[in-house]
């Protein structure tokens, strides 16, 4: 293979190809493959190397036969499967892929068209029978009824075109659904049966017809009427295709030539022979209506409709408003959305509004029937219902007059239902100013300050009451008795629109202001008083001139401020409205404060429950002055001193404090400042502490005072219990007799922590003994008598290197009893400690037991290792049965030989070999079996044989020199070179003929040298 091979197909006669694929089949072969799209002669072409074959081979090509599911009919020249009656129409019968790749029949199918018209269709296609059907097999009822049914179906001739296709004619001679049944190769095609709507043929104009209320004469105006109309042909058959120029045409019968009332509506075609015509009538009374069809009347004489006025709906109306002196004015939604404004009248004058239709312009009038009503909300909430009544020109009217200034809203219903556009604002503006409605405010009941301005505002009315900004172009002015020179002013607008007068007095005393507006008199010689100047909190004082309050808790405490102006001048009068509140944590507290007419201010400060620092926070005219403030405890009450530090369990031998801790009936703890000043006493207490068989408690009673920011008084009660068991301890007061709360309570004694000089311990291997037994305690109740702790006994414990080390713990406390182990795990550890080099080991807590603890660890260097325990703060050398470990080297991991780099040997000499030995963890002076194997390279003699050349040598243990060496004597018989190997023997493994197993640790090659004295 491997030629360029290129072919191509060529329609004869004409320039139509198609490409083909050559495939090489690597044996001198090349196959070619191609696709033709179309029934013919070809003619294919091939070329090697871009050089053409002579030879042309012809292929005839034929249309391959297509399946009915290949296969779709197509009515031809009828849109939605439609036919008009008495016409024809083409079916085509085709490839489904014909649109897209252009596939053709072949010609040789057998296709039959069956078409059942509509007098013989019952219930649609599923009357059909196939043609294949006789009447002579069907035996029952239904089966001959269906079998009658199929003498009425129609055959179709069929024809074939060179086109690819099958084509028959189908001719329409009654109106309704037909039924058309395509078959190819006797199975239904895609689509089959495919049903024909057959209408009306040509369409006669006086045969259509119309259907409508407006046909009753009678409609609505302003309202739209509908006209149906149905086309037909000359038998009156309905027609079901559209296309058909209809237009409807109007006119008002009294004035036929106003060209304002006329109207030529076209209809709008809905595709299946109906028309629709929207009919509008603008004007009451009687119009003309005639409908036409291509140009020609149906109606032979024109109809007659009278139009009326009917009920107007709320969305078709709107608001219209007007008022004297005004044009009128139509607000909607819309309008009021787009402008930003709103209807606007005076307060006092009268307003009508008017509700008429949207088109009341041009001739669109209400019936008078509709129910109109209306409401005006003001904007103080007042609510304003006017009567609607009928207004000329068909319309309905309501009239108000608002007297309440501001945006009122309206809401407007037409038979129950909102008129677009409601709510709406309805501004009311004030009317012109009125002098005598005119108000003043600031003036009259207030006293006033020498030096301090005050401010009088006028502010300007209408008649109604209403705000009115007329007063900022009025003439305003004050005047004074009985000097003029004792007041200075001055004035300005205000953002209401009246008039702010900013006054000062100059002089002590009484005087009378009179205003004026436009030279008429609003207020006439109004008393005005004035006093010294107002108090000052900055430099007001409290009574025994202190910055800080001391209280006390549970009292009720009287503080007494001296007010002050801003000069420090004493203030000798009161009235002025001071505020004080407690700052504390939970919050602003109020308090209570009492005028006393002279300056003074006094306030009472009760019900304080907790001691420490707190705020008073004095207020007056915005003015805010924070004294600092203390709240120091009452007398001590027992019942509300506590008890710190009374654990339900102590431990026997140890001293013991309880604490109680001093603080009043509510709680707080008595301070060293308190007691300094005397506020609270000091109470002496008593105690007591007895159990059952047991001895009484010694209980010391001792005052102690912290020193700390928090500092307080109390007493410590402290006791050492020498028994176990159960005590009740009671404290009381001495003077009342009262116990502290809390008091009685129960103190139950065990044993004490463990004592390290006390405690014993068990040294061994960790695959030796398991954990040890647990001792039995002592009885409770019995006297503790301090026992000598047991003699150590030092055995020396000898683990290999890497052993796991366990330490089996005994506790006992310092009376030497059991001491529980659950409560000392973080007290106590176990440290071994290398004598050599000091280095030191925890060992793990790995088991706790009753009155037992056990630690473990690896020992991995070698050496002389002391037990040490901690436990209680103290430190001693565990003793016991074994508290000394020796650590010496473990089993041979590694070997090599020492010193043999310069050896000379000869044969037959002997050579005691060195080799060192470590274990796994490197330690020097590795124990247990090791050999050394020699191997000699070539047999030099025949008298020795090569099994033979191969021996073991023992190691022995070193000579105690202090060398940590092994050696081994070995003598070489021969001359040449040698293989020495130290060698362990592999327990449990053979080698394959059953001979013992070495693992090999080290080698080393030496020559021995001929001696020529041996023969």
């Amino acid at each position: 293979g491997g030629l360029a091979v290129a072919a191509s197909l060529v329609v004869s006669g004409s320039k139509h190809t198609r490409p083909a694929e050559v495939v090489d089949r690597s044996d001198g072969t090349y196959a070619i493959t191609f696709s033709l799209d179309r029934a013919g002669a070809w003619s294919l072409q091939a070329s090697i190397d871009n050089v053409a074959l002579p030879i042309k081979h012809m292929v005839n090509a034929r249309v391959a036969p297509c399946a009915a599911a290949d296969c779709v009919a197509v009515l031809l020249d009828s849109p939605g499967n439609t036919g008009v009656c008495g016409g024809t129409s083409t079916l085509r019968i085709q490839s489904v892929d014909l649109p897209k790749t252009g596939r053709l029949l072949g010609g040789q199918e057998s296709v039959k068209v069956v078409m059942k018209p509509p007098s013989s269709t019952a219930d649609g296609a599923n009357s059909w029978v196939k043609p294949k059907q006789t009447l002579a097999a069907h035996q029952t009822s239904a089966a001959r009824k269906d079998a009658e049914d199929l003498f009425s179906l129609k055959p179709v001739a069929v024809v074939w075109r060179e086109t690819g296709v099958f084509e028959a004619s189908l001719a329409w001679q009654v109106a309704g659904p037909h039924l058309v049944w395509v078959t190819l190769d006797d199975q239904s095609i895609v689509g089959s049966p495919i049903t024909v709507q057959v209408g009306g043929g040509e369409c006669v104009p006086r045969y259509c017809t119309l259907s409508g209320m407006v046909l009753k004469g009678e409609a609505m105006t302003w309202r739209e009427s509908v006209l149906l109309v149905t086309s037909a042909d000359r038998y009156g058959t309905p027609c079901v295709q559209g296309g058909r120029q209809v237009a409807a045409s109007v006119h008002f019968s009294e004035r036929p030539l106003d060209k304002s009332l006329m109207q030529c509506i076209p209809a709008s075609d809905r595709g299946d022979g109906t028309y629709f015509i929207p009919l509008l009538f603008k004007k009451e009374g009687s119009w003309t209506l005639q409908v036409t069809v291509d140009g020609v009347d149906v109606l032979e004489r024109p109809a007659k409709v009278n139009a009326v006025h009917g009920r107007v709906y709320a969305k078709q109306c709107v608001v219209a408003f007007s008022r004297s002196g005004a044009a009128e004015t139509t607000f909607d939604l819309q309008d009021v959305n787009r402008e930003s404004s709103a209807p606007a009248t005076t307060c006092g004058e009268e307003l009508v509004v008017y509700v008429q239709p949207e088109l009341y312009a041009k001739g669109h009038l209400m019936s008078g029937e509709e129910a109109v009503t209306m409401r005006a909300v003001s904007p103080s909430g007042t609510v304003l219902r006017p009567a609607c009544e009928k207004a000329p020109g068909s319309r309905f009217a309501a009239r108000m007059t608002l007297l309440e200034a501001g945006t009122h809203r309206l809401h407007v219903a037409v038979d129950g239902e909102w008129v677009p556009g409601c709510p709406m604002d309805l501004l009311a503006e004030a009317s012109t100013l009125s002098p005598t409605s005119c108000c003043i405010s600031g003036l009259t009941n207030v006293v006033h300050r020498v030096g301090q301005p005050f401010k009088v505002e006028v502010t300007g009315r209408d008649a109604f009451g209403n705000r009115c900004r007329a007063l900022e172009t009025s003439n305003v002015s004050l005047a004074v008795e009985p000097l003029p020179h004792v007041m200075s002013h001055e004035m300005h607008k205000s953002p209401a629109g009246g008039i702010v007068v900013t006054i000062t007095m100059l002089a002590l005393g009484e005087s009378h202001i009179s205003v004026y507006i436009n030279h008429l008199c609003l207020a006439a010689r109004v008393p005005v008083l004035v006093r010294a100047g107002p108090l000052c909190l900055r430099t007001s004082v409290l009574s025994n001139n202190e910055e800080a309050i001391t209280v006390t808790a549970g009292e009720r405490n009287l503080v007494v401020l001296q007010a002050r102006d801003a000069q420090q001048n004493p203030v000798r009068e009161g009235g002025d409205e001071l505020t004080a509140a407690l700052l504390l944590e939970a919050g602003p507290q109020p308090v209570e404060v009492m005028d006393c007419n002279d300056g003074t201010y006094h306030f009472l400060i009760a019900h304080m429950t907790r001691a420490g620092p707190f705020k008073l926070r004095v207020s007056h005219n915005g003015d805010e002055r924070v004294f600092e403030a203390e709240c120091l405890a009452g007398p001590t009450h027992a019942g509300s001193c506590t008890l710190s530090g009374a654990e339900q369990k102590v431990r026997a031998g140890w001293r013991h404090t309880v604490r109680v801790e001093r603080r009043d009936r509510f709680g707080n703890l008595l301070s060293r400042r308190a007691q300094a000043q005397g506020s609270a006493a000091l109470t002496r207490f008593a105690a007591k502490g007895e159990g059952k068989g047991l001895s009484a408690l010694n209980i010391a009673l001792k005052d102690y005072a912290t020193l700390s920011e928090d500092d307080h008084y109390g007493v410590d009660l402290e006791f050492t219990p020498h028994m176990m068991g159960t005590y009740t301890v009671s404290v009381w007061a001495i003077s009342s007799g009262e116990k502290v709360s809390g008091s009685p309570f129960s103190i139950t004694v065990g044993p004490g922590l463990p004592y390290a000089p006390c405690c014993s311990c068990t040294v061994r291997d960790k695959n030796a003994v398991s954990a040890p037994k647990e001792e039995k305690s002592s009885s409770w109740g019995r006297l503790l008598t301090k026992r000598a702790p047991p003699k150590p006994v030092t055995t020396r414990t000898i683990l290999p290197a890497g052993a796991e080390l366990v330490v089996d713990l005994h506790l006992r406390d310092k009376f030497g009893i059991l001491a529980e182990a659950d409560m000392a795990v973080d007290r106590v550890r176990v440290v071994c400690v290398n004598q050599e080099n000091n280095e030191s080991l925890d060992l793990e807590n790995s088991a706790i037991g009753k009155n037992t603890m056990t630690f473990q660890g690896q020992l991995a260097q070698i050496g002389h290792y002391l037990l040490h325990l901690h436990a209680g703060g103290e430190r001693s050398l565990l003793s016991g049965h074994q508290s000394t470990v020796e650590v010496c080297a473990g089993p041979v991991a590694q070997a090599e030989f020492v010193g043999l780099d310069a050896l000379t040997l000869k044969e037959c000499s002997t050579l005691e070999l060195p080799v060192r030995c470590t274990d796994a963890w490197g330690n020097e002076g590795a124990t247990g079996p090791a050999l050394v194997s020699i191997d000699h390279f070539l047999t030099m003699s025949s008298w020795l044989s090569s099994k033979d050349t191969k021996k073991r040598y023992e190691l022995t243990d070193p000579v105690d020199t202090g060398l940590k060496t092994r050696t081994a004597n070995v003598t070489f018989p021969l001359a040449g070179r040698w293989k020495l190997m130290v060698e362990i023997l592999v327990e449990g493994e053979f080698t394959e003929l059953g001979d013992p197993k070495f693992k090999t640790l080290c080698e080393h090659l030496i020559d021995v040298l001929d001696d020529p004295n041996i023969q």
